[in-house]
């Protein structure tokens, strides 16, 4: 599906194939999203309230903004940025007041080379299982919540704690017997 043109769409959405364009294209009855690429220079936007799922472990490229304002369950794994070679700059987005939940040991992964981040304005949480969750070569910038309930997160790609005199921009909240790591 290319749109050049910004669409919102009511859904839900299942997305196994590829979704590009120039076009804005905002969901707001849910996404399922467990494989293909998003792509191009629009903006594909989770409106507020929505319950989205990032599931299976088919490979799934972010090759665009992918911007949450509701609710985003990763629950699988194959989680890539940068399907193409060359300039890429690619995010996603989780807005103040939304929630990214990572449910299941799936990573966060560069395939080609670019400058790709998770940018953490809300909620980020790591839950259920023991496992790691990996930010490899993915920068995690975080200027609001973090819990780590279960397992490991490992920010292996960098990340931005900020600075002053707590060292911290945002909140980092780790159970016992759970690990954080910064790389």
């Amino acid at each position: 599906l290319t749109l050049n043109a910004d669409h919102t769409l009511a859904g839900p959405v299942t997305l196994t194939g590829n979704l590009a364009g120039t076009g804005d294209v905002t969901i707001t009855g849910g996404l399922t999203w467990s494989g293909g690429r998003m792509a191009g220079t629009g903006r594909t936007i989770l409106a507020a309230g929505s319950i989205n799922t990032i599931s299976s472990v088919g490979q799934k490229f972010v090759d665009r903004i992918l911007r949450n304002a509701g609710t985003v369950n990763y629950t699988g794994s194959g989680l890539s940025f940068g399907q193409n070679a060359g300039v890429n700059v690619y995010s996603i987005e989780n807005l103040a007041g939304a929630t990214f939940n990572v449910t299941a040991d799936g990573d966060f992964s560069q395939f080609n080379t670019g400058t790709y981040a998770f940018n953490n304005a809300g909620t980020f949480n790591k839950t259920t299982t023991a496992g790691e969750t990996l930010f490899n070569t993915v920068a995690f910038n975080n200027t609001g919540t973090v819990n780590v309930d279960a397992g490991t997160l490992n920010l292996a790609g960098g990340t931005n704690i900020g600075t002053g005199p707590f060292l911290s921009a945002g909140r980092y909240l780790v159970a016992n017997g759970t690990t954080l790591t910064f790389s």
